[in-house]
C-alpha cells in the first residue's frame, strides 16, 4: 500500500473497494451494487460497504449521485 494512502487515512480495505470500483466502472460504464462491492470485498452485510464508502466519502476520494442507483463516482 501506497504511504501517501496512508498518510491521508485511507486504510487497506479502503484501497480494497476502490480499487474495485475503480476496475468495475473501467470495465462496465457504471458503478457496482452495494452486493456487488460486498461479495468483493467479502463483506458479511452491505451495511459495512455503506460505512466504507461513506468513510472514503469524508476523505473526498468519492461521491454519491443524488437519487441515483449505482452513484458511487470516484473523485
Amino acid at each position: 500500500m501506497s504511504e501517501d494512502l496512508i498518510k491521508y487515512g485511507v486504510t487497506p480495505k479502503q484501497k480494497k473497494v476502490m480499487d474495485f470500483i475503480k476496475s468495475y466502472i473501467k470495465k462496465n460504464s457504471y458503478s457496482p451494487s452495494y452486493e456487488e462491492i460486498k461479495k468483493a470485498s467479502k463483506f458479511k452485510a452491505k451495511s459495512h460497504v455503506n460505512q466504507v464508502l461513506n468513510q472514503l466519502k469524508d476523505r473526498n476520494v468519492l461521491t454519491f449521485k443524488k437519487g441515483k442507483s449505482r452513484s458511487v463516482v470516484m473523485l
